[in-house]
């Protein structure tokens, strides 16, 4: 029996204080509004401390504006463009990774069914956000069969060679001033939406790159402010 025991605490996910662990390697944080937030993650080192240091940023805005939010864990392997990265938690970038992103939508699906199981109601399509690696996985899921009600991209862009779908969303980017990398990919794609008839709300905060509390303040505004879609 403790073999056992022992066997499915290893399978369970690590979360942070205050998140409650979910299928699809997922974590929960419990709210009141009427869909979920899909978060991804930026690139990281393969420690639970820097997963719960980036939740940091948003369970604060989260609890305060009452949005549940899914928080899916990245893998090793899609950071491979140095030696050093190949063991870090991160997301693909890339749109020949086709295999790859369709087991994470598996996956989103699966945590959206049990963080709805576990607050007793059906959720509206999601809000799906991301961060830098997770913000550049985030604009592949614009082409993919994947149903959200917006989107939301902080200090990333968009995957060469994704098509703008027709169909606009809500949609929300977030670049910095001094982030003298992303702050161009995010104007760019602020400017493939445009031209695909879309209307992305656009904020350009001072600092650079990291994250900053500032980011899901803006995030959790725009959450508030869209019509979930059934």
């Amino acid at each position: 029996m403790s073999v056992f025991v022992l066997l499915v605490l290893s399978q369970l996910t690590p979360c942070p204080a205050g998140w409650e662990a979910l299928d699809g390697d997922a974590c929960l944080k419990r709210g009141k509004a009427p869909g979920a937030l899909v978060y991804f993650h930026g690139m990281l080192a393969p420690d639970e401390q820097a997963f719960a240091r980036e939740l940091g940023f948003v369970e604060p805005v989260a609890r305060k504006h009452g949005v549940p939010v899914v928080a899916l864990r990245g893998t090793p392997g899609p950071c491979d463009w140095a030696a050093e990265y190949t063991t870090w938690w991160c997301w693909p970038t890339v749109k020949r990774r086709v295999d790859e992103r369709r087991a994470i939508e598996a996956r989103v699906k699966q945590a959206l069914q049990a963080a709805s199981t576990r607050l007793g109601r059906t959720l509206a399509r999601p809000v799906v956000a991301g961060y830098s690696n997770g913000g550049f996985f985030t604009s592949l899921l614009l082409e993919a069969d994947f149903e959200a009600s917006a989107y939301v991209v902080l200090h990333a862009g968009l995957v060469s060679g994704v098509t703008v779908p027709e169909r606009p969303l809500p949609t929300l980017l977030v670049a910095a001033e001094g982030d003298r990398y992303q702050r161009p990919t995010m104007e760019a794609f602020r400017a493939a939406l445009t031209e695909r008839g879309w209307s992305p709300a656009f904020v350009l905060r001072k600092k650079e790159h990291p994250l900053e509390p500032e980011d899901f303040e803006h995030v959790a505004r725009f959450v508030t402010r869209i019509r979930w879609r059934p």
